[in-house]
Formats: structure tokens, C-alpha cells, sequence
């Protein structure tokens, strides 16, 4: 994060680096760090973006895979579903990757 912070503040044509991080929530304790407040003050704007439900879990996943050109129909029963859920936490950084996710190695 520190490294990060000091890349915020390099240049290129007068245009400076802005960067986009993904976190799990508990990085808002990190950036509620005085140390970190001071330098970050104007610069860091949080949005939480709640974790996905069951259903739309699986809508992500199916939309994923067939962006990827890997299936015509969606391949996974639900029970496979429900454990990918479960095993991501309906985090979509988590869903991206059912065979990472879960062993599950069916498209």
C-alpha cells in the first residue's frame, strides 16, 4: 500500500497516476490508520460493493464462461453452484475461476 501511495504521486505530462485497488473489507481498517489518513487525505475514495447472492453468483459465473467462449449452456448443477458460493463468498474475484474455486472441471 505504501508503494502504491508513492506511485500516486508521480507525474507523466503533468497528468498524474491514478490507481483503482480491489480489496476484502478489511481494508478500510488499514486506510482508517492515522499514519496512513495523513497521507491519503483527498486522495482515497472508498465504494463498497456488497458480496454477490447465491443467484447472482451463478448468473456472474454463467456470464463469465460464455464471455470466455467456454460454454453454449451453463455446465454446473446446483449443488456446484451453492459450493462455489459458499466457497467464494459471493465475492466475484473469488467466482472468476470455478476450477481454482473448487476443483470443478466440467467446460
Amino acid at each position: 500500500l505504501a508503494f502504491i501511495l508513492q506511485l500516486n504521486t508521480l507525474t507523466y505530462n503533468e497528468t498524474r497516476f491514478r490507481f483503482v485497488i480491489f480489496a476484502d473489507p478489511g481494508i478500510n481498517a488499514v486506510l482508517d490508520d492515522p499514519r496512513i489518513k495523513v497521507a491519503t487525505t483527498g486522495i482515497i475514495h472508498s465504494i463498497n460493493i456488497p458480496l454477490l447472492t447465491e443467484a447472482q453468483t451463478s448468473a456472474y459465473l454463467e456470464y463469465r464462461l460464455q464471455a470466455a467462449g467456454k460454454i453454449n449452456q451453463y455446465p454446473f448443477t446446483d449443488k456446484d453452484s451453492n459450493n462455489i458460493y459458499k466457497v467464494s463468498g459471493g465475492a466475484p474475484g473469488k467466482i472468476i475461476s470455478p476450477d481454482r474455486c473448487c476443483g470443478t472441471r466440467r467446460y
